[in-house]
């Protein structure tokens, strides 16, 4: 790949770039990539923001202030052009690209048709195999209660390969008829095909269909006197008639479109995909972006459908208030990579219009929740720089808190707030090691070190980091920056609680005396919002971590259960509950676990001498 300096722009020779489709991708001088883009003609379009004079638009101008060298990369056509484009901006996610930093990893739907025995599960990400995948989907407490009553309605299996192959009986899913037991022979084959077939028409929209046909059984069973079948199906319809209550009739024909609409304002932008399917409104969601310079519309939804449909399968049209540069090989692009015909286009009138309009006030609602946000944050970003003698207001700011019981599987807690908001990718536990007993202060000194280098990796320090505790965790904090990084920049302070009625007190770095604040006042209780917010994480997973221990120790005074083992048995069993509710058949056909051994196992487990 071609590696061209810019520094110099008057020294470049443009011929030596191809006249060809392709992408071109500007680095710094860390060699940090700052943008990525295609052009029908690299050398035209390269020349363009080189030259002198162009005319580009001020964010391009600046980025090329910033830009030492750029690379380009030929492909056959436009549109490999713009998939390529597409995949290099998710996996640098450049600086003066648009990119959608929507922390959440929403979650999917997943039915693995390749398997004999279909399973259903959430997933956070989508992979190129031989699973079926809906989603992704807003809320991940509604999809779970959605899997609840589709499971119950039809029987479908949520158990892992590895359970279900050694299962012996029928699990406790079956027995509250939950599962239709596939895993003992309950049902055959072809009736769990039919089923999942179902579930996955469901999914895609085809309710009706499924409802119908279900009818039509009922009525068949209700005929042949299959009273009892027949009720099981008059169930089902019910339980498929509540999921999709929560949808919304918004249009009279089956119609499935997928409604886009963007706003902006004072650089906070929001784009919302209203998903329209079989005539319902099945989903809204929103994506937000910080726009450095007034970014047009059309750029911005070409950028969202790039990066938002490479997981998420679109629907058959899309509806957009402009249509993005590059439509027709964006609708090539989707259309070979979901296997069907996808349309963009702009509806003039009807159900299109209106909701379009639905989607475009979802998006301008959003802007407008943010910046109100924002508004509230900005007073207390401002009261917290004039209580702490910060010279400009803080952006970023961190909490660490340590959770142990008597010492034992100690874990540091980081929370992470941007803009008065938590912001969970920037969440950490630190497992703490080699320190014995109820040592806080060197606790806090590990986790701070560990936090600073990877600071030195990223560069990535908050403006501010709060330690839950007092003058003795501050100063360990301290000591730990100080040896790392004596003029990081970033202000370092401890809450202690409340002591004999004296109220909260705040330490501060430099400061000999700490500060007494109102129990109302906003500061105060947003430290304090931080520092419980990391007490429930650190908890958390401190409980996670000692049950995990606490489950599998006991095995451990068992004769011929080492580590090896008790791994293989939560493996199989997924739980120490799991493995408690096994029968002693099943714990002996366990392949790794001898026959001697699954007794002394089933014995120790059910209040016998071992």
């Amino acid at each position: 790949m071609p590696v061209y300096d810019c520094s110099d722009s008057c020294k470049l020779r443009l011929s030596d770039i191809p006249a060809a489709p392709g992408v071109y991708i500007f680095r710094d001088s860390a060699n940090e990539v700052l943008y990525v883009g295609k052009a029908r003609d690299l050398r035209k379009r390269l020349a363009s923001y080189l030259r002198k004079g162009s005319g580009v638009p001020a964010r391009t101008a600046i980025m090329i202030g910033h830009a030492r060298t750029f690379e380009v990369i030929v492909t056959p056509s436009e549109k490999e052009a713009l998939i390529l484009e597409a995949t290099l901006i998710k996996r640098h996610r450049p600086r003066y690209n648009i990119v959608f930093r929507d922390d959440k990893a929403y979650p999917f739907l997943r039915i693995s048709t390749g398997e004999t025995w279909p399973r259903i599960s959430i997933v956070r990400s989508r992979r190129r195999d031989s699973a079926e995948y809906f989603g992704p989907y807003p809320s991940s407490g509604a999809l779970r209660e959605t899997i609840r009553l589709i499971t119950t309605t039809f029987g479908i299996r949520t158990c892992t390969n590895r359970a279900m192959k050694n299962r012996s009986r029928a699990c406790l899913q079956y027995q509250i008829g939950k599962c239709s037991g596939p895993c003992v022979g309950a049902v055959s084959s072809q009736e769990y095909r039919q089923k999942v077939r179902q579930v996955l028409d469901f999914f895609a929209g085809k309710s009706s269909n499924v409802i119908k046909q279900i009818r039509e059984d009922m009525h068949q069973a209700a005929e042949a006197l299959e009273f009892e079948r027949a009720a099981r199906l008059r169930d089902r319809i019910t339980a498929l008639q509540k999921v999709l209550e929560r949808q919304s009739v918004v249009s009279k024909l089956h119609a499935s479109w997928d409604c886009i609409g963007f706003h902006s304002h004072s650089g906070n932008a929001s784009v919302a995909v209203l998903r329209i399917r079989e005539g319902m409104v099945t989903g809204c969601e929103t994506r937000r972006i910080s726009l450095q310079t007034q970014e047009p519309a059309a750029e911005v939804l070409k950028a969202f459908m790039l990066s938002y449909y490479q997981d998420a399968a679109p629907a058959r049209e899309i509806l957009v208030p402009e249509l993005p540069k590059d439509a027709q090989w964006i609708v090539q692009w989707l259309s070979q990579l979901w296997n069907y015909r996808v349309g963009i286009s702009i509806p003039e009138r009807g159900d299109r219009k209106r909701l379009l309009a639905m989607a475009q006030e979802n998006a301008r609602q959003d802007v407008e929740q943010t910046e109100i946000r924002r508004r509230r944050w900005k007073g207390i970003a401002d009261a917290i720089a004039s209580t702490l003698e910060l010279s400009r207001p803080p952006i970023s700011m961190e909490c660490i808190d340590i959770s142990t019981t008597g010492g034992e599987l100690p874990v540091g807690s980081l929370v992470a707030f941007r803009y008065g908001e938590a912001w969970k990718q920037g969440y950490r536990i630190y497992n703490i090691n080699g320190i014995e007993g109820m040592d806080d202060f060197a606790m806090i000194h590990q986790v701070v070190s560990r936090r600073m280098e990877r600071a030195r990796e990223k560069g990535d320090l908050p403006d501010i980091l709060l330690i839950d505790g007092g003058r003795g965790q501050l100063s360990a904090a301290i000591d730990a920056v100080n040896q790392l990084d004596a003029e990081c920049g970033m202000q370092v302070i401890s809450i202690a609680k409340e002591r004999k009625g004296e109220g909260e007190k705040i330490y501060v770095h430099g400061r000999k005396t700490p500060l007494m604040l109102s129990s109302t006042d906003p500061v105060l209780l947003f430290f304090q919002r931080m520092r419980d917010e990391a007490h429930r994480f650190g908890i958390t997973a401190h409980r996670r971590r000692r049950d995990r221990r606490r489950s599998i120790s006991g095995l451990s005074d068992i004769p011929g259960v080492g580590p090896a083992r008790q791994k293989l048995l939560l493996e199989t069993f997924g739980s120490m509950d799991g493995v408690y509710r096994a029968s002693l058949h099943t714990l002996q056909s366990v392949k790794g676990i001898p026959a001697d051994v699954a007794n002394r196992i089933y014995d120790f487990l059910h209040g016998k001498d071992t």
